[in-house]
């Protein structure tokens, strides 16, 4: 298929611009050693999260124990 003169200029400049596209989207991409590091960190905050909750509640069910205790000997005392 013949090519019309001042095509030439569209086509090169239609391929810069999608040279460019691919290029920005590589930058956007992060690597896969990135996306490993930003997932290892991520779980690492969702680990640490997680334990602080795990202790909250041992502590909260601690508290618990001790107040039915501390509640239970209140009684007992009050009927003798």
């Amino acid at each position: 298929m013949p090519r019309r003169p001042g095509t030439i200029a569209a086509d090169t400049s239609e391929q810069s611009a999608k040279q460019r596209a691919q290029e920005n989207a590589t930058r956007a991409c992060p690597s896969t050693s990135d996306q490993a590091i930003q997932l290892r960190n991520e779980l690492r905050h969702s680990l640490r999260r997680m334990n602080e909750l795990i202790h909250s509640l041992q502590r909260q069910k601690r508290e618990q124990r001790l107040m039915q205790t501390t509640l239970k000997s209140l009684k007992e005392m009050q009927t003798v």
